[in-house]
């Protein structure tokens, strides 16, 4: 979302605040008294959208990982996260996360309701691949940049991709973000941004799962 706004706002400062779409967190109402443009950030399915912002045809961008990695991560999220704690062990996690048993859906029918929704053609939907922007970050900065009908040049760009950089983000000290004190404290950003990486557990459980036994 840092990077979107950037390129929104054509500035490379990063943003004191973000919107969170989602009427479990923040009621419609408050997001309508957010000035323009609005940038909101959201876990929903494209059917849990609200119907206002459908009609006004606003513009999505849909980051797609690797399940692997979002099951590492949702694993170490629900630790730490206030109101869960979960106490329980990995393989107990993983199972809740491929039957669907977890908050949003599951990441398969999650994945599913947004491309149908992209083949259907009836809303301007850009996927971009969370490894593709590890790899290439200009380059994707840059297709993100003509479907937002924005017309940066290459250096600014690279400035962005620059102060990206998940180490520069994971220091941010974000002002504000939705959330209420007892799920995360003014660490939120480094509570967040956590590796960024491949994660290695799934490789080592799985390595475990395919072990012959005995």
């Amino acid at each position: 979302m840092e990077m979107v706004n950037m390129l929104v706002t054509g500035s490379t400062e990063h943003p004191q605040k973000f919107n969170f779409l989602d009427p479990m967190i923040i009621c419609e109402q408050v997001l309508d008294s957010i000035p323009c443009p609005r940038i909101f950030q959201s876990h929903l399915l494209f059917s849990q959208l609200p119907d206002s912002f459908l009609k006004r045809k606003g513009k999505i961008i849909y980051i797609l990982r690797n399940p692997k990695d979002v099951s590492v991560s949702l694993y170490n999220f629900v630790q730490k996260e206030g109101r869960m704690k979960y106490s329980g062990a990995w393989d107990e996690c993983f199972q809740l996360f491929v039957t669907g048993k977890v908050a949003y859906s599951s990441w398969f029918d999650h994945v599913i309701s947004w491309e149908r929704e992209k083949e259907k053609g009836r809303h301007p939907i850009h996927f971009v691949f969370y490894e593709d922007l590890k790899e290439d970050t200009v380059r994707e900065l840059d297709r993100i940049n003509k479907f937002l009908s924005l017309n940066h040049q290459k250096f600014f760009l690279q400035s962005v991709a620059e102060c990206s950089t998940f180490t520069k983000m994971r220091n941010q000290k974000y002002l504000y973000h939705p959330f209420p004190a007892e799920v995360m404290d003014e660490n939120y950003a480094e509570f967040l941004f956590r590796r960024g990486k491949r994660s290695l557990l799934f490789d080592i459980c799985a390595f475990g799962l395919l072990l012959p036994s005995g």
